[in-house]
């Protein structure tokens, strides 16, 4: 039965994000006056909708988006944004903690990992937003992965999982070698480590201060509580602003 199919058919009905745009398209598509038999043929001949990616991405069914992703490798928009939010495949599957959805779009040539929805945040931001910590891996794993990127707001990835309080996402950061911005020190705008003291994030502030300290040094002791020690990643860089 067509990919098509169990979107149409949802117990819970169709999705609010781009359910005209499945029925338009896929009513303009059907032949008149089918058999049932016939009915069948022609959904199996249809291709996917882009939509039904991001609802794969939603639910997390890996293994139907990679025969999908297998089947039509060149000609699928892996990066289709649904209108409310401008959400992508990407982001719902960082958003929702299924890494291994996001292994398979990244692993897909087409895949654009720094794609901003309507409030300027990229995929990353939802990992961060939920703490998974797995898929935070994978993308601070994928040297395309601008992580330091500011949403509309002027806001980091860093600064939303400050608020959030997500110490675990912030030390495998720390772990991946990865350049963390921490702003500029007193500005009450970007200053991560001041948030996080404003917030009353004791233990996330304390641990910036000892990678600002010492950032070498804070990623071993880091690698080691986490198990990784001795696993190669390139060295750390600071992005923190002058005082002046």
């Amino acid at each position: 039965m067509s990919r098509l199919l169990p979107h149409l058919l949802s117990p819970q009905g169709l999705p609010d994000a781009g359910s005209n745009i499945i029925v338009i398209d896929f009513a303009a598509r059907l032949p008149p006056r089918l058999s049932r038999d016939d009915f069948v043929a022609f959904l199996d001949s249809l291709p996917p909708h882009p939509s039904s990616l991001l609802f794969l991405a939603k639910d997390g069914k890996v293994e139907e988006a990679r025969r999908i992703l297998e089947d039509n490798h060149s000609s699928l928009e892996v990066n289709w944004q649904e209108e409310e939010e401008g959400s992508s495949a990407l982001h719902y599957a960082c958003r929702c903690g299924h890494d291994s959805f996001v292994t398979i779009l990244l692993a897909h040539p087409g895949i654009d990992v720094n794609l901003k929805d309507k409030r300027g945040g990229t995929p990353l931001f939802g990992a961060f937003y939920l703490g998974a910590t797995s898929c935070i891996r994978e993308m601070l794993g994928d040297s395309r992965v601008k992580i330091n990127e500011p949403n509309i707001d002027g806001c980091t990835p860093l600064w939303d999982f400050v608020c959030n309080g997500h110490i675990d996402g912030i030390r495998w950061w720390i772990a991946s070698g990865r350049e963390i911005d921490l702003g500029k020190p007193g500005d009450k705008e970007t200053d991560v480590i001041l948030l996080a003291t404003t917030e009353e994030r004791t233990e996330v502030a304390t641990l910036l201060k000892r990678f600002k300290s010492d950032a070498n040094k804070t990623r071993s002791e880091v690698r080691m509580e986490l198990g990784i020690d001795g696993q190669s990643v390139p060295l750390i860089s600071i992005l923190s602003s002058p005082t002046s």
